[in-house]
C-alpha cells in the first residue's frame, strides 16, 4: 500500500450516530459573569444615635451648664432626623454605583458570549435540521481543512427528503503519486523509479483514501446525513474517448454502516472493494469511465 494513501485514511473520523452527533453539535452554555455583592451593611439606629449624640456634644457647647442638656437636646431633635436622611441617601448611593458598576461589567463580559452562544444554537439548529446551504458549505470547510497534498475538486449537494448527501471529487491525473521511491543500499539510500503500474495501484489507493477521509468528515456536517453517495473524477483511458478526466469509480455509504468502522490506517484499496465499490478498472490498475452515480441521485442525466 503507498504510504501516501496511508496517511490519508489516517484523516479519516470515526462516524457517529444521529443522537451522538446531535448531542455533540448542542453548544455549551456560556459561563456568563458572577456578580459581586454589595456587601455593605446600613448602620442600625442605634449606631447612628450613639454617632449624632458624640456630634451633638462637639457642637453644642455652653458655659451655663443648666442650659446644656435642653440646648443639646434641643440640636439632636432638630437636626438628627437630616443626619440619618444623608445616611441613608449616601448609603443608597454607594449601593446604586456599585449596581451600576455590575452592571456595566456584566454587559462587557455577556454581551459578546451570548450573542456567540445564540449564532452557535442557530448553527446547530440548521445541522440538526439539515440545511442544504449549511451542510454544503461545511463540506467545502472539511476538504480545505484536510490539507491534502494535492489540489481536490469538491461539488455537493443535499436531497434532505432523503437524507443523501452527494459528493463528486475530482483529483488531479497521475502526477499526485510520487514517481521514485527510496531503497537502502550499502553506501546509503537510493532512488528507483516505480513501474508505471505501481504507480496506477498508487493513484487509486491515494484516491480512494482521500475519499473515505472526505466521506467520514462529511458525516459530521449533520445527523440528517444518513448515506453519502460519492462520483470520483479521475485520469481515465477508454478507446472511444481516449485519455483525460472522467468518471472513474464511484460508492455509496450509510452511517449505520460505518458506525463502529475504524478506518484510519486500513488498506483504501481493499476495504473498498469489499464495501461496494463502483469501477471498471483492469487488473493493470487502468480506470475506464464509468456512469456516475448522479444520474441515480438527480435523475436528470
Amino acid at each position: 500500500m503507498a504510504a501516501d494513501a496511508l496517511n490519508l485514511t489516517r484523516l479519516c473520523q470515526p462516524v457517529r450516530s444521529c443522537d451522538a452527533l446531535e448531542r455533540a453539535i448542542v453548544p455549551a452554555k456560556p459561563r456568563l459573569y458572577v456578580r459581586e455583592p454589595f456587601e455593605e451593611v446600613p448602620k442600625s439606629l442605634d449606631q447612628l444615635h450613639r454617632e449624632f449624640s458624640a456630634i451633638t456634644e462637639r457642637e453644642v457647647k455652653t458655659w451655663m451648664l443648666w442650659a446644656r442638656r435642653p440646648a443639646r437636646e434641643a440640636y439632636y431633635e432638630a437636626n438628627f432626623p437630616d443626619y440619618v436622611a444623608e445616611h441613608q441617601a449616601d448609603f443608597e448611593r454607594r449601593h446604586r454605583s456599585h449596581e451600576e458598576a455590575q452592571d456595566a461589567r456584566q454587559r462587557e463580559h455577556d454581551t459578546p458570549l451570548l450573542a456567540r452562544y445564540k449564532a452557535e444554537c442557530q448553527v446547530a439548529e440548521k445541522r440538526t435540521l439539515g440545511d442544504p446551504g449549511l451542510i454544503e458549505g461545511l463540506i467545502e470547510g472539511y476538504v480545505a481543512s484536510l490539507a491534502l497534498p494535492f489540489e481536490l475538486g469538491c461539488e455537493s449537494s443535499f436531497d434532505l427528503t432523503e437524507g443523501e448527501l452527494y459528493l463528486c471529487l475530482t483529483f488531479p491525473g497521475h502526477e499526485i503519486v510520487p514517481p521514485t521511491y527510496e531503497v537502502s543500499k550499502r553506501t546509503g539510500v537510493g532512488v528507483r523509479e516505480k513501474s508505471t503500474r505501481r504507480v496506477r495501484s498508487e493513484y487509486v489507493q491515494t484516491m480512494l483514501g482521500a475519499m473515505l477521509a472526505v466521506v467520514t468528515n462529511a458525516f459530521e456536517a449533520s445527523p440528517a446525513i444518513k448515506a453519502v453517495a460519492v462520483d470520483i473524477r479521475a485520469w481515465t483511458r477508454s478507446h472511444k474517448t481516449g485519455e483525460g478526466i472522467d468518471y472513474a469509480l464511484a460508492q455509496r455509504f450509510t452511517r449505520e454502516a460505518l458506525l463502529g468502522q475504524q478506518l484510519a490506517g486500513i488498506d483504501p484499496d481493499d476495504w473498498c472493494a469489499g464495501h461496494g465499490l463502483v469501477s471498471n478498472m483492469t487488473v493493470t490498475k487502468i480506470l475506464r469511465p464509468i456512469q456516475p452515480l448522479k444520474k441515480e441521485v438527480d435523475g436528470d442525466e
